[in-house]
């Protein structure tokens, strides 16, 4: 089973671009059908990283997006963490 460092190097889309707008346009169905999970999961198919990310936290699954971020794309690290820490203050 390959690890999350291979995973990172992998870059299936970046020279296909049709493949990069198959998949945002079934991801962007995938979110107004309300399977989150699935609009996210098309992009982390194809190693797009940031675009997962962004589809988690804007479907408010922020657990998911921080173990994305920690794993796959620590720069978006900081964001994620302050989108939790906003949420956490919410409710205590």
């Amino acid at each position: 089973m390959p690890r999350a460092e291979e995973f990172k190097d992998l870059e299936f889309a970046k020279n296909d671009p049709q493949l990069n707008r198959i998949v945002e346009k079934e991801s962007e169905t995938f979110f107004y059908q309300g399977k989150t999970l699935l609009a996210a999961a098309a992009y982390l198919s194809i190693s797009n990283f940031k675009k997962c990310i962004q589809m988690l936290v804007r479907s408010q699954e922020l657990y998911l997006a921080f173990y994305v971020s920690k794993f796959f794309y620590p720069a978006a690290l900081k964001e994620v963490t302050v989108k939790l820490a906003e949420r956490a203050e919410k409710y205590f």
